[in-house]
């Protein structure tokens, strides 16, 4: 089967994208991770660090196309609730 160079070009296009997306989340959930850890041990300095860090990172998502911001927006609250328990 004979394929069009311009849908070989679509698909190796696709592949970085994807392959982007995927770190880019990966960075994320780590992130978010290290923030519950900062909550869990109630290490209010180095969870509000951690959050500044963790929202750019969401609103940077938003602004890639990677993810919805209705999805960035309730992430942002849910968390940031989590930041007020410690206060």
């Amino acid at each position: 089967m004979v394929y069009k160079s311009s849908a070989e070009k679509r698909n190796r296009q696709n592949v970085k994208r994807r392959l982007r997306n995927r770190m880019f989340k990966s960075r994320l959930k780590t992130m978010q991770k290290q923030f519950l850890a900062f909550v869990e041990a109630k290490s209010e300095s180095e969870a509000k660090k951690s959050f500044q860090e963790l929202s750019s990172l969401l609103d940077s998502g938003v602004s890639k196309g990677i993810l919805h911001r209705n999805t960035v927006s309730r992430t942002k609250s849910r968390l940031h609730g989590l930041l007020n328990t410690l206060a």
